[in-house]
């Protein structure tokens, strides 16, 4: 089973924390400090400050196993609301050859990288989908492009508890 990263939090309900697919999505956040934390910028939802249960889930070949770790505080900050679509992702290697489809380096990827683009070129039709199958190290470089970063793995599970995303998934193979 493979960690998805989301670049969104679209109701933040949606989001699989693991994915049986081996999706690959990503999602960026900036700091929230000070004066910041009035307004949101453009496009992104502030996620409060607190503490929260992180958990961690072993997968031992037959069953998901769930762990409750010990309650983390995680300072306020921003992450986007949107997932990344594919026409955003194609302007970014556009303007980042290194991370064409064609180019990649194979260190940087797990032979999946954008499986569903021809060269390096969105399906028809599917401009505002979200981009998939982009390995950690791009998300990496997408997000330093913007002028974000990712999210650490207790922002996102911060940013999923506060969405209520936990209690309507309990019961679920990935939860």
């Amino acid at each position: 089973m493979k960690r998805c990263f989301a670049i969104c939090l679209i109701g933040l309900m949606s989001l699989p924390l693991f994915s049986l697919s081996g999706c690959h999505k990503f999602g960026t956040r900036q700091e929230a400090t000070g004066d910041d934390l009035r307004t949101s910028p453009k496009g992104m939802v502030r996620i409060p400050a607190g503490m929260f249960q992180m958990e961690s889930h072993e997968d031992d070949d037959m069953f998901i196993q769930k762990k409750i770790l010990p309650p983390v505080y995680v300072n306020a900050f921003y992450m986007d609301k949107r997932e990344v679509t594919n026409v955003q992702y194609k302007r970014f290697i556009d303007a980042n050859p290194t991370w064409r489809k064609d180019r990649i380096a194979p260190k940087f990827h797990d032979g999946d990288y954008l499986n569903s683009w021809r060269d390096n070129t969105y399906p028809h039709g599917r401009g505002d989908r979200s981009v998939v199958n982009v390995s950690w190290y791009a998300a990496m470089a997408y997000t330093a492009w913007v002028g974000k970063r990712l999210p650490t793995e207790a922002e996102w599970e911060k940013a999923a508890d506060e969405g209520g995303w936990k209690k309507k998934t309990q019961g679920l193979p990935f939860t």
